[in-house]
């Protein structure tokens, strides 16, 4: 069966319990590389009025994925981030989702878990 619209954002969105500078973002990216095992690579993009990091998560298992993301300022906090968004389509809800990607997905959201339960804040 196919998943519903809310259901893809869901699995494609992952929302930090709180938000994070620039630097424990390099620090989280190292935690989620070792635990996939896997890659994210990722770089700054001059934005209108701040700058956005974009990048792409490539997990190691057999099949392997990628997928590419970015990350969303806090509404709180205007200079951290508090989100991750793997980039979906414009047609998303059309869009036929292979299973290991979802597994990417989901792997990196336990990975993004299991660091905010290791540093408490």
């Amino acid at each position: 069966m196919a998943d519903t619209l809310s259901e893809i954002v869901q699995k494609a969105t992952i929302e930090f319990p709180w938000s994070l500078d620039f630097g424990q973002i390099a620090d989280l990216f190292e935690y989620v590389e070792n635990t996939l095992p896997g890659k994210i690579d990722y770089r700054t993009v001059p934005g209108i009025k701040k700058q956005q990091i974009r990048g792409k998560i490539f997990h190691s298992f057999e099949p392997s994925a990628s997928y590419d993301f970015e990350l969303k300022y806090s509404k709180k906090d205007k200079f951290k981030l508090s989100t991750l968004q793997f980039l979906l389509p414009k047609d998303f809800e059309n869009t036929y989702y292979r299973p290991e990607v979802v597994q990417l997905w989901e792997d990196v959201k336990k990975a993004v878990e299991k660091y905010f339960e290791a540093n408490h804040k």
